[in-house]
C-alpha cells in the first residue's frame, strides 16, 4: 500500500492480501474491502459519483443500509442497456442511493454513441448536462477498470465491442477503460473516434475530484490497472496483493533509472 502511494501519487491504497484464485470470490473480497473503505468517508451530505462494473457492483452488495442526510448519488457514465443489468450504472446508482437514503441523479443516455456528433447533442441536452455538471461536484468517484485482452473487459463482454474492437487496439496500443475512456499503457486517453463518442465524466473532470477510487484486481488488469494510475485521475486504489505486486514491478521496468 505505501508503495502504491508513493510510486503513483495517491493519497490512499487498500490491498487484499492472500488473493484467491478464483475470480468471482476475488471480486467479492475486493467489494467488501471497498464498501469497508467507503463507509469510513460516509457523512452527511456527501455527494458520491458511481460508475459501472462488476467490482462495483459487489461494493455496493457488500455496503450496509446507513441513512444520511442530504447525500447524493450521481450515476457518471451513460448506461450499457444489456447483459446484466445489475452491473450497470443506472442500476448501481438507484441501489447506492436506496442504501443511503440519497437523492438519485441518473444519466439517461447510453454510454457510447454512432458518432461525435450526437455525442455532442446528448452532452448538451440539460438533462445529461446537468447530471454531468453534478458528477463534477462529487467529493468521491468509485470508478472500475477493465482491460482489453480477456473476457473481464465489460464492454466486450455486454456486448458493446467486439473481437475487431479488441484487435484494433491491440494493434494501437490500447490496454484498458477507465470510465469507459480507451487508454494507452502511458496513462493517456488514446486518440482515437470511439473516445469521441462516450456519454459520460470526462476524465479531465475526474482528475478533479477530490477522493476518485478505483477498485480492480486480477493479474489480467495490471496493464490496465498500470495505464489507470499513470492517468494522474485516481486518488485511492483498491486491488489484491498479486496485483499490485506486478504492476510495482511493471513500472519499475519501464521507468528509467
Amino acid at each position: 500500500e505505501a508503495q502504491l502511494c508513493e510510486t503513483f501519487n495517491l493519497s490512499d491504497a487498500r490491498v487484499l492480501a492472500d488473493p484467491p484464485a478464483d475470480y468471482a470470490t476475488l471480486l467479492r473480497r475486493l467489494g467488501r474491502l471497498g464498501a469497508y473503505y467507503l463507509q469510513d468517508l460516509l457523512r452527511d451530505s456527501i455527494k458520491i459519483g458511481i460508475g459501472w462494473g462488476a467490482t462495483l457492483h459487489q461494493l455496493v452488495k457488500a455496503l450496509p443500509s446507513v441513512s444520511l442526510k442530504n447525500a447524493l448519488v450521481i450515476q457518471t457514465m451513460g448506461s450499457i442497456g444489456r447483459g446484466d443489468p445489475m452491473i450497470d450504472g443506472a442500476e448501481l446508482a438507484r441501489w447506492l442511493s436506496q442504501k443511503l437514503m440519497a437523492k438519485l441523479y441518473f444519466l439517461p443516455a447510453p454510454l457510447f454513441v454512432a458518432d461525435e456528433a450526437t455525442a455532442n447533442a446528448l452532452l448538451a441536452d440539460p438533462l445529461i448536462s446537468n447530471t454531468l455538471s453534478l458528477a463534477r461536484q462529487v467529493d468521491v468517484a468509485l470508478v472500475g477498470i477493465g482491460p482489453v485482452d480477456s473476457q473481464l473487459f465489460g464492454l466486450y463482454r455486454t456486448g458493446y465491442l467486439n473481437e475487431g474492437h479488441i484487435d484494433q487496439f491491440a494493434a494501437e496500443g490500447i490496454v484498458g477503460d477507465l470510465m469507459g475512456h480507451l487508454l494507452e499503457i502511458s496513462g493517456n486517453e488514446s486518440d482515437i473516434p470511439l473516445n469521441r463518442c462516450i456519454v459520460g465524466q470526462d476524465l479531465d473532470s475526474l482528475r478533479e475530484v477530490p477522493l476518485a477510487i478505483a477498485i480492480a484486481g486480477s493479474v489480467l488488469k495490471v496493464s490496465a490497472i498500470l495505464a489507470a494510475l499513470r492517468s494522474g485521475c485516481l486518488d485511492v486504489i483498491i486491488t489484491d496483493a498479486v496485483t499490485a505486486a506486478q504492476v510495482l514491478q511493471a513500472q519499475e521496468a519501464s521507468t528509467p533509472t
